[in-house]
């Protein structure tokens, strides 16, 4: 009965790994997910952009390029500042 319990905490921990992994791996596509293909901006280029500073799609144009080709980008890429300023905000809320 003793091996068996060993058995069985020893797979819940190999599939609960797994399952963090897999999240982890996620999260990391994610961030590398590409927004503006004209100019290879993705993601996390964004969120750095807001990081030091940038404020809107005018401010990542003129950093990165970003809307200012084929526009198809604008949309998402002022989602993805508005998150990053969320969470910008969110972390500098739970520093005060």
């Amino acid at each position: 009965f003793v091996r068996q319990k060993s058995i069985v905490i020893l797979l819940i921990t190999i599939i609960i790994c797994t399952i963090v992994h897999s999240i982890t791996d996620l999260i990391c596509v994610t961030e590398h997910m590409y927004v503006c293909i004209c100019h290879g901006v993705n993601e996390k280029d964004l969120r750095e952009a807001v990081d030091n500073g940038a404020q809107s799609v005018r401010d990542v144009r003129r950093s990165h390029g970003v809307g200012s080709q084929c526009g198809k980008c604008v949309c998402h890429a002022a989602e993805v500042i508005k998150d990053a300023k969320a969470e910008l905000n969110y972390d500098l809320a739970i520093a005060i």
